[in-house]
Order: C-alpha cells, then sequence, then structure tokens
C-alpha cells in the first residue's frame, strides 16, 4: 500500500487539495504531471484529493488520481471512511462505481 505523501512545498499538497476542492481539471493535470507523488497527499483529518475528488463527484479528477496512484484505501479521521465511503454518502454512483472497479 502507497504511504500518504505530506509535502508542504509550495505547489505541494496545500496546492492540490485546493485544485481538487475547486474542481480545477487542468491545474490538477499540471501538479500531477510535476509530481504524481501529490496523488497521495494528505490534508486535514488525513483527507487525500481523492476524498475530495469522491465528495464533489468529480470523476474526471479522481481518474486522474487513481492512474497517478492514489490510495482507495486510507481513511481519513474524521469519520473513518475511505474516498469510496465518501461517494456513497453523497449518492454519487458515478465514482462509486469507478472507485470500486479500480
Amino acid at each position: 500500500m502507497p504511504r500518504p505523501y505530506a509535502s508542504r512545498a509550495m505547489g505541494g499538497a496545500d496546492a492540490i487539495l485546493q485544485a481538487v476542492r475547486s474542481g480545477d481539471v487542468a491545474r490538477v493535470k499540471r501538479l500531477l504531471s510535476g509530481d504524481a507523488r501529490l496523488a497521495r497527499a494528505t490534508g486535514e483529518h488525513l483527507k487525500t484529493p481523492l476524498h475530495w475528488a469522491a465528495e464533489h463527484d468529480l470523476r474526471d479528477i479522481a481518474e486522474m488520481l487513481l492512474q497517478a496512484g492514489a490510495d482507495l484505501t486510507i481513511r481519513d479521521t474524521k469519520f473513518a471512511s475511505t474516498p469510496e465511503g465518501w461517494a456513497a454518502e453523497g449518492q454519487h454512483a458515478r465514482i462509486c462505481e469507478l472507485l470500486h472497479r479500480w
């Protein structure tokens, strides 16, 4: 299982988390092309970019994160939920299917 990546450097974890939260596909792609480890970045409560993509039904971003090595099994520390759990809670069927199939 890949370990979380906690880079706080400029353009690091904070940047990818913000790009995903805002749904900025181009910026996510650019950040991942510079450092694919950002797919495993963590923020508050160990929430990853994939958690955010799942919560906000951002399938294209979720797929990019998975291709870059995002961890499907990491659980946030607030709700002890995986990205698939966040997708299920939001009733985002397409994301649930993607995560389950991956």
